[in-house]
Order: structure tokens, then C-alpha cells, then sequence
């Protein structure tokens, strides 16, 4: 075990510390310049927040374990618990400088503290699909109102399980179903292309004449945009208006990504991140999951 404060780093030659913040306030040169100590950190201590370092001297405590497909993983955790400073894998190495740092950039906006905070919270849907995907579901382990399914044969619903076939969910996925009380599914219902589809599709709704599935797109706004990086494209099953009221539907999705190349200048940052996800994916180092979303919200 070893203080938070007495870590020496071996490249640097000195006991400075990296924190989250301070490698997302990096610029790509000086990434490239600290890469090897940043690395050196990340496998001997983790990479803390600066609230982590703030007038602590807890202890840190090295827990070494092998995941099921064989990783094996190095993770440091502060003595006080539910707080972990950070954890290190042998598969760090596959990734390149440029996505070492948009992994890191990743664990900060998707962190616990940025989904749930209501006031900071501004990826709450991304952010949990990448917890999902990079951490073992880390951030379904944690909420109420997101239920882990290990397998496709959890799902008894035959209709469900025909357009998962038709969007391309393999059988053995794993996924995430997020409840009508989840934060993701209120926030999709308030979407404006949900709104926008409920709209234009009322009266057919309302007297169950619509199609039982539908496409919705998120199409990219501005660089917090939430639904963009979460879905992209998506469906709608079921969609429909009850009798007392309510919207229903399940909004399904697969966490995956294909390469793509800019169209235009405002393409270059989604694409850059899109394809980053592309990357990890094909590394073997971000899981291709489903996502279920319940929605049941009063109209009228």
C-alpha cells in the first residue's frame, strides 16, 4: 500500500501527480510530452480527480483481479469507501496517444458525479453507455433504475425480440434496461424528436393505428449534445397513447459504432469522438451493448 502523496513517478522523475483535470486541460503536444509519465502513473496509482488529492492522506489500496475474457486488471482504491482513485489495465497499451486522451476526457464527463448532479449533470445517457461499456456496467451496478441483462434470452417479449434481430443484436449481448423513473428515459421522452414524432403522429396514436416501430435520429446540435453522442439512430417500439393518457413506448438501441469520415468542417469533432468509439471497439476495449429505454409519461 502506498500514500496518495508519496508517489514517485520513475519517468518524470518527480512526485508530481496528473490529475483528471489537468490532462483534459492538455493540449495534444503537451499530451505527447508527459504520454510515458501519464502512462507510468496510470498502472502505479491510477488517475485521481483534483477532489481525490484536496487534504487527503488516505492510504491506497492495490486490489489485482482477472476479469472472465481474461484481463487482467490492476485497480486502486481509496481507504474511504466508494471512492476509487482510478484503474489500470494491460490492454492501456493498444490505445494511441490521441485516444489515451479521450478515454481520460470520457471518465470524467461520464462520472457518477456528472450524470446525477442536476446542475453539471450533462451527459446523463452518453455518460452511462460508456460507463457500461468501458467499465463492466459500472454505472447500471449503481442506479436503481437501470436493470443489467446478460443475455437476449432474459427478454420474453417476442415482438422486442424480432426488431432487436432486425437491428442486428446478437443473441449473447449483454445490455442495460432503463426503467420509466430512469433519468435517461424521461430525458429521451423530452427529446425534440420524440416530441416532434408525438406530434406528428397523434391522432394515430392515440386510437392505435401507428406503426409498431419507428426511426428516430439524433441528429448532432452542438458539442453537449447528449442524445447525439448516447444513440445517434434508434428505434421506437410500440409507441402508443393510452386511454389514461399516457405515452408509451421502448426506445432500443445498439451501443456500437461504424468509421466515418467528416462531411464538412462542423463534422470533424462528432466524427473525431464517433470514430474514437470505432477505435476502442475494434480494440476489444469498449463492449458493443444494448440499451432498452422504458417510457411512460402523462399527456394529458
Amino acid at each position: 500500500m502506498a500514500n496518495l502523496k508519496e508517489f514517485f513517478n520513475k519517468i518524470s522523475n518527480n512526485n508530481r501527480i496528473y490529475t483528471r483535470e489537468d490532462i483534459g486541460n492538455m493540449s495534444s503536444d503537451e499530451f505527447r510530452t508527459n504520454e510515458k509519465a501519464i502512462d507510468y502513473q496510470l498502472a502505479n496509482l491510477g488517475i485521481p480527480a483534483k477532489s481525490d488529492l484536496a487534504l487527503s492522506d488516505d492510504v491506497v489500496y492495490v486490489h489485482s483481479y482477472t476479469r472472465d475474457d481474461g484481463t487482467k486488471v490492476k485497480a486502486h482504491y481509496r481507504s474511504k469507501a466508494g471512492h476509487i482513485t482510478g484503474a489500470a489495465s494491460n490492454i492501456e497499451n493498444k490505445m494511441t496517444a490521441g485516444e489515451k486522451m479521450l478515454d481520460i476526457l470520457g471518465q470524467i464527463v461520464s462520472s457518477n458525479k456528472q450524470i446525477l448532479n442536476k446542475n453539471i449533470g450533462i451527459f446523463p445517457i452518453a455518460g452511462a453507455n460508456l460507463q457500461n461499456a468501458r467499465q463492466d456496467f459500472k454505472y447500471a451496478k449503481k442506479n436503481d433504475n437501470a436493470h443489467i441483462i446478460n443475455s437476449r434470452t432474459e427478454i420474453n417479449n417476442k415482438g422486442l425480440n424480432d426488431l432487436m434481430d432486425k437491428v442486428g443484436i446478437p443473441q449473447n449481448s449483454r445490455g442495460v434496461v432503463y426503467d420509466i423513473n430512469s433519468q435517461q428515459s424521461k430525458k429521451l421522452f423530452n427529446s425534440p424528436e420524440i416530441q416532434n414524432y408525438i406530434s406528428k403522429n397523434y391522432s394515430k396514436l392515440v386510437n392505435n393505428k401507428q406503426n409498431p416501430t419507428a426511426d428516430i435520429e439524433f441528429r448532432w446540435k452542438n458539442f453537449l449534445d447528449d442524445n447525439y453522442y448516447g444513440l445517434q439512430h434508434c428505434k421506437l417500439y410500440n409507441p402508443h397513447i393510452s386511454s389514461d393518457g399516457h405515452f408509451n413506448a421502448i426506445v432500443v438501441d445498439y451501443f456500437d459504432f461504424q468509421h466515418r469520415k467528416p462531411r464538412n468542417w462542423k463534422d470533424i469533432i462528432p466524427v473525431k469522438i464517433n470514430n474514437w468509439g470505432y477505435s476502442m471497439q475494434e480494440k476489444g476495449l469498449l463492449e458493443n451493448q444494448f440499451n432498452i429505454y422504458q417510457i411512460r409519461e402523462k399527456l394529458w
